[in-house]
């Protein structure tokens, strides 16, 4: 190689010095990630704190002017419980989503079946999941879905949430089988509704949901003959190059997979990856997924130069997604490595495995170097700080921040004020 004129080569730099300026690198580089999600926490709470402040008025005042039986009160108990929800403060938004009920359920605009009173049921419900009141969620839910049908009928987008949530809470309880008789009803609520594409679509959400939980309960053959179903109705109304599409036909092939049937699982794979890489081009991380996986099954069916070429391209693609240290790089080298193992090639073979090792080792690095020094209540403290100088720069007049019993002394000098309002 020629050197550029009165240049002499640069020295070579001790391998010390490499790690040394890749540690500061990579130490940059975790400054700079818990600086923009220090910035994004902020952000978010700054967000909730004003609206919660927001929503807290406009109940108050809706009590304060309209009484607290209006429908607006529910409405504004319902805006505040959704935050709680939406922040994980489940037992908070529990007793506004029952206020709202209470309220729309002898209100002559909503009353016992209306659509409002439906979703606030189907709130009640979740809420009361996710606190895990099992035995307390169950009716409330079924609850939920009585109205919904008697309301849309049994076919509609919103009877679906409800079931689909029943679905979620029969299988918290541990009664998977009168949630397989519920997915079961829902196919057959589908298959008895006009045919057209929304509901070609639905019906196919109907078999992969029916599908997924005839697997849990162990029935693999009913579970793909729904897939079947499933893939056949989403490949009509979406095409074969669709996600849902080919999500599908994965279920179906890994099935197939999972029962030693490697001959039959084998098209189904090739199928994926063209379609997957027609779809999504040559380049994507997906497209190395579909070929690792159609590379293990070449090689179980002795098909080793084919499952070698498969693997090697793979290969190829992972090495460019997060510049090669990633767990679905070490998966795909250790792939690659079984692949050319079978076909004879044992020293290849290790040295594979061992730069999957060392991919791995990268990678675990990383993680730690992006952990080290982060200190819970430091962090804590400084986003305090933050929050607080944010809520000032923006015109708002605290000393500190508004934590929940903060929030409750504003609310009560609110209806202090309201209240001497009304009084004059």
């Amino acid at each position: 190689m020629l050197e550029p004129a009165g240049l002499g080569a640069l020295p070579a730099r001790s391998n010390k010095h490499k790690k040394e300026g890749k540690d500061a690198k990579t130490a940059t580089a975790s400054a700079a990630l818990r600086k923009s999600q220090q910035k994004v926490l902020l952000d978010a709470m700054l967000d909730v704190q004003q609206n919660e402040l927001k929503y807290r008025n406009a109940l108050t005042q809706a009590e304060a002017e309209l009484g607290d039986k209006h429908i607006e009160v529910s409405r504004r108990a319902c805006e505040l419980a959704d935050l709680f929800y939406h922040t994980g403060r489940f037992s908070d938004a529990e007793p506004l989503i029952r206020q709202a009920l209470a309220i729309a359920e002898v209100d002559p605009e909503c009353g016992p079946e209306h659509e409002e009173t439906a979703k606030l049921v189907n709130n009640l419900a979740s809420v009361l999941l996710k606190q895990k009141k099992l035995q307390e969620a169950h009716p409330v839910q079924e609850r939920a879905v009585a109205i919904a049908t008697a309301i849309f009928g049994r076919a509609h987008p919103n009877t679906e949430t409800t079931r689909a949530n029943l679905v979620e809470l029969l299988e918290e309880m541990d009664d998977r089988i009168g949630a397989v008789k519920l997915l079961t009803a829902a196919v057959r609520d589908e298959l008895m509704a006009p045919v057209e594409p929304p509901q070609q679509q639905r019906l196919a959400g109907a078999y992969r949901a029916l599908a997924t939980m005839q697997l849990k309960q162990g029935e693999e053959k009913a579970a793909e003959e729904s897939l079947l179903s499933a893939h056949e109705a989403y490949k009509g109304t979406l095409g074969e190059a669709h996600p849902a599409t080919g999500s599908t036909l994965a279920a179906i092939a890994h099935l197939m997979r999972k029962q030693g049937r490697w001959q039959e699982a084998l098209p189904l794979y090739e199928s994926l990856a063209t379609v997957t890489e027609d779809a999504l081009g040559p380049s994507h991380p997906q497209v190395g997924i579909a070929l690792r996986t159609l590379a293990q099954v070449r090689s179980a069916l002795g098909k080793h130069a084919q499952a070698v070429a498969d693997a090697e391209k793979a290969a190829t693609i992972m090495r460019k997604m997060h510049g090669g240290v990633h767990k679905a790089m070490a998966d795909t080298l250790d792939t690659l490595a079984a692949c050319v193992e079978a076909g004879g090639d044992a020293a290849k073979a290790a040295a594979l495995r061992g730069e999957a090792a060392g991919v791995r080792s990268k990678e675990a690095e990383m993680k730690e170097t992006v952990a080290k020094g982060v200190d819970p209540k430091t962090m804590q403290a400084t986003v305090q700080k933050s929050l607080q100088a944010r809520m000032v720069e923006k015109g708002h007049r605290v000393e500190t921040l508004q934590e929940a019993s903060q929030l409750t002394a504003t609310q009560e000098r609110l209806r202090k004020k309201l209240a001497e309002k009304a009084a004059k």
